[in-house]
């Protein structure tokens, strides 16, 4: 029996009962498809991809100081790499993780990929869910450790959507959407990576660059910070960034600038829709 209608709400749209959290998130994607000026976001992230590309690249050659060439190794420092990200979870789980994954991946995932990216996104490891995951993925991607092919078909593979793109949501969108983007729940992701797919292209080297909007977010804004703006101490204290100052502090000028032209249209859908 539904005891609070409020957050069990029951929807029927479309001939299918969506819950109220399904239809809030609908909503949002339905918002995005709405605004035009998200076209140019969305151009700006394929223009520049080749920087994100180059920084996580950046990154993963200093990982594999010890791997080298050795797949196997490669494999397990990522997934080491990725269950440690945002520094969170009880270690001896994360232990646990590893210790199965080092088993499977030596018995069946190096010669069935697609068992494991299955298995990844079916939660059957404790301490890496769906936004891990999706961020081991884009890891064995970037370092050509699995055949894209497999990454194109395989239809369980969401994006590793954070915290940083949510932010960069809210700031966009109707100020109605706030609250149902403070929860990043698996829905978010998959309903984000569909719309990625649709505007970006199927191929998972197209849709990808969805997630490059973490890169921008994370130069650009601060978690307390509601206006965004060109944020130097992330840039100069990252070995991997400082380097290269005047370039990002250029191109975040122009990514601000089109964020706020997104949020300056919803603002005006907003004034139309009360006359």
């Amino acid at each position: 029996m539904i005891q609070n209608k409020d957050l069990l709400a029951i929807i029927k749209k479309k001939g299918q009962f969506m819950s109220k959290r399904d239809l809030q998130i609908e909503n949002i994607i339905s918002s995005l498809h709405s605004l035009t000026s998200m076209d140019s976001i969305l151009d700006f992230l394929k223009e520049n991809h080749w920087i994100v590309e180059e920084y996580r690249k950046d990154h993963f050659s200093r990982l594999f100081h010890h791997s080298k060439e050795d797949e196997s190794k490669k494999h397990i420092d990522l997934f080491i790499d990725c269950i440690n990200a945002g520094g969170i979870g009880k270690l001896d789980d994360k232990s646990k993780s590893l210790e199965i994954f080092e088993e499977k991946y030596n018995s069946t995932y190096k010669n069935d990929p697609n068992f494991m990216i299955n298995d990844l996104f079916e939660n059957k490891y404790v301490q890496l869910k769906q936004k891990k995951s999706g961020l081991f993925i884009e890891c064995l991607y970037y370092n050509n450790l699995i055949n894209n092919s497999i990454l194109d078909k395989n239809e369980k593979i969401v994006l590793p959507i954070d915290a940083v793109i949510l932010r960069l949501l809210t700031y966009m969108l109707p100020k109605k959407h706030e609250n149902t983007l403070k929860k990043n729940d698996d829905t978010i992701k998959k309903s984000l990576t569909k719309y990625a797919k649709g505007n970006l292209g199927n191929k998972y080297s197209d849709y990808v660059k969805f997630d490059d909007l973490w890169f921008w977010g994370h130069i650009t804004t601060q978690k307390n910070e509601l206006t965004p703006k060109f944020n130097y101490t992330q840039v100069n204290l990252d070995p991997l960034l400082r380097y290269k100052k005047e370039l990002l502090e250029e191109k975040a000028k122009t990514f601000i600038e089109l964020i706020n032209k997104v949020k300056n249209e919803s603002n005006q859908k907003i004034k139309i829709a009360k006359m």
